[in-house]
């Protein structure tokens, strides 16, 4: 563990009043695979301090200030000018197909329509038609010069795109573009699209967690940013004096000599306020912040005196959060679906989003209070598991199935009547691309089994929809646990999606063979392209070859944070609080690992096949004072009639908390069974 926390461990009374060994434990694990991972990223260690403190206390008011994004002071100015002249201008939002791209076109639709108070006749939303290509293609561009709009905000899309860009300013030269997105950027800035403002996190320093922020979060830092500038304090400098001086401007630092304000980082107030007194003051009356406190005070590397400056900030505009909070759950919906890593930023995006789906379900839009009750999730305790499988799905399936409209009115119709019936017909789509999904890897499945020992998996089947690629290629990744490619027909070409398994740089493969293409873009853990289809034999070679090479070192090159390791525990110390203590560290995703237990259970086990397939399955045992422990199996492989050929099971499992009806089980999810065979 690394030396700046050896004796982290003895503090988790902030945590609870009595920290079990278990939560000890589990943390100490998930502090050693942190460190791990950031040894060949160039993080300070006061950069691994403030990981563990966001971890600790994933609070809203701890992220960072969003005015350190290249292109955010200039599309605030666009933003500032179209509000003042709205009455006679028209902003045209562009977004994605996809549920990162859905849901940030629908905050800031929603953000601009009912909280600013643009109308609709000056307001519009576009999103991909069936036929669509990914991105600004053309003919995407010749629609959106049809509308005449004053502003153009592309949403998901758009970083690789410089031609259409041209094009667009070609034909109409006073329209004010941003680019809000999170994907690829061209190698060489020449190659950047030459807009008003560009927004993207990749162009952030190689050690800047943000860069792996989804375009829901980055329209959700938009939001704020928009909002704050309108406050007295936007562009104010402010001078602390501390060990020096330090000039902070909207939450960042500043160079010059110039300042508005005055704090003095210790008790005595001078020529200005005293920093320390009024910090002590919140502190009194807010018990998270209280909480972080004492964390600073034994850790005070873990924040800078800029960064603690504009927490001080943010608690004290409550106005400003309370604006944009409705819009927290699309922001972590987004992050989840687009398999972000759930480390900083992104886990309190996703923490204070499924706070506002449980705590204050009054301030939901009307959209994600239909989509819940659609979902058979209204009244239940929701978690990341709801985000991942069940509402980010939804969302994403509308767009796959070439109905990616039905997705957008469902989050943002001013009808809640309406939003109900969209949000119905969007399960239905679900549906269907589960019915697709499913035949589709029956489809796969021979031709994959029959593949020799590789690093990927690769599948190609003229009769996939093409719509539901990256989904079948999420599906073959998480089944044969290693990246997965999946090539379909997209009529003049083939689409190519690929997938990782977890945290693998795809897209520095699909980079590394990008003469092969004619277009292609992605971020590291979902890539795509086109190609020809007379090159895709010989291609599908050279992708295996390449992702070999670049795969056998994975760990060291990007960064990968792998699974926790096994935990043993015994049947009888599965205690229901032993749920409770897990969820202390959730939410749980890519980057943050659900622990895994191994359970050799005493008692005898009971089996049930369930499932319209009858492909998973339940199984029961006893634990402690003869208490029933439920597990689930999902995709067994029809083999527990095997099983009975074992005398002693060992069981792998992460423990779940299932919510249904308002009522709360506890139970495994089953990853493997391990056994020794009788004598």
């Amino acid at each position: 563990m690394d030396s700046a926390f050896s004796d982290f461990l003895s503090d988790l009374e902030l945590l609870t009043d009595t920290p079990s060994e278990f939560q000890r434990y589990i943390y100490q694990k998930w502090n050693e695979l942190q460190v791990e991972s950031n040894i060949h990223s160039e993080r300070t260690d006061t950069q691994v301090t403030q990981k563990n403190l966001k971890y600790i206390f994933p609070y809203l008011f701890l992220i960072k200030s969003p005015f350190d994004l290249s292109g955010m002071y200039e599309a605030i100015e666009i933003i500032q000018d179209f509000f003042h002249n709205r009455q006679n201008r028209k902003l045209l939002i562009y977004g994605d197909r996809d549920a990162d791209g859905i849901c940030s076109s629908s905050i800031l639709f929603l953000f601009l329509r009912d909280k600013m108070g643009v109308l609709e006749d000056h307001i519009k939303v576009m999103v991909p038609d069936v036929e669509d290509k990914y991105g600004i293609t053309r003919e995407v561009a010749n629609r959106i010069l049809a509308e005449t709009p004053d502003v153009l905000i592309t949403l998901d899309n758009g970083s690789s795109n410089k031609d259409s860009f041209d094009y667009i300013k070609s034909v109409h030269p006073n329209l004010k573009i941003i680019i809000i997105d999170h994907h690829s950027i061209p190698e060489d800035k020449e190659n950047y699209p030459a807009v008003n403002s560009f927004i993207n996190p990749c162009m952030l320093p190689h050690n800047d967690s943000r860069r792996n922020m989804c375009t829901s979060g980055l329209a959700y830092l938009f939001a704020y940013a928009i909002t704050y500038s309108f406050t007295e304090e936007y562009n104010k400098t402010v001078l602390i004096r501390a060990d020096s001086d330090y000039f902070i401007k909207n939450g960042v630092s500043v160079s010059g000599d110039q300042y508005d304000k005055i704090f003095d980082s210790g008790y005595s107030e001078g020529e200005g306020h005293s920093f320390l007194k009024l910090w002590n003051e919140e502190c009194a009356q807010n018990l998270r912040l209280l909480k972080v406190d004492l964390f600073l005070q034994k850790y005070p590397s873990a924040l800078t005196m800029i960064e603690k400056f504009f927490i001080y900030q943010n608690i004290k505009m409550k106005k400003i959060h309370y604006k944009i909070k409705p819009y927290l759950p699309m922001a972590a919906i987004g992050t989840i679906a687009d398999s972000m890593l759930l480390t900083d930023d992104n886990r309190i995006l996703v923490s204070e989003g499924l706070s506002v789906l449980n705590d204050d379900k009054s301030g939901l839009t009307y959209g994600i209070k239909e989509l819940l009750k659609v979902m058979d999730l209204s009244g239940t305790a929701i978690n990341e598991v709801d985000l991942a499988f069940s509402l980010g799905p939804a969302i994403n399936a509308a767009g796959r199935m070439g109905q990616a409209k039905l997705a957008l009115n469902t989050l943002i119709h001013k009808d809640p009547l309406e939003c109900a019936r969209h949000a119905f017909l969007l399960k239905e789509e679900n549906e269907k691309r589960k019915a697709l999904s499913r035949s589709s890897l029956l489809l796969l499945e021979d031709a994959i089994k029959s593949q020799p020992h590789q690093s990927v998996v690769v599948g190609y089947h003229a009769d996939i929809h093409r719509g539901i690629s990256g989904i079948v290629a999420s599906k073959l990744a998480e089944k044969y646990e290693k990246p997965a490619l999946v090539l379909v027909n997209d009529g003049q070409y083939l689409r190519g999606s690929v997938r990782s398994y977890q945290n693998e740089n795809v897209l520095q493969i699909i980079t590394e063979l990008s003469s092969w293409f004619v277009q292609f873009g992605g971020h590291i853990q979902a890539a795509g392209f086109s190609l020809e289809h007379e090159k895709k034999d010989d291609f599908i070679k050279k992708f295996i070859d390449k992702s070999g090479e670049l795969l056998q070192n994975k760990s060291k090159r990007s960064g990968n944070i792998q699974d926790f390791p096994v935990i043993e525990i015994r049947d009888c110390d599965l205690y229901p609080s032993l749920w409770k203590e897990l969820q202390i560290f959730a939410p749980y995703g890519n980057g943050n690992p659900r622990p895994r237990l191994l359970i050799e259970p005493t008692a005898a086990m009971s089996y049930k096949t369930m499932g319209k397939d009858k492909n998973h399955a339940r199984i029961a045992f006893s634990g402690i004072k003869n208490t029933l422990i439920e597990a689930v199996w999902f995709n067994f492989g029809k083999e527990i009639h095997n099983l009975q050929e074992f005398e002693l099971l060992k069981i792998i499992a992460e423990p779940q908390i299932n919510y249904f009806r308002g009522i709360e089980k506890y139970q495994l999810r089953i990853v493997e069974i391990k056994g020794s065979e009788t004598a």
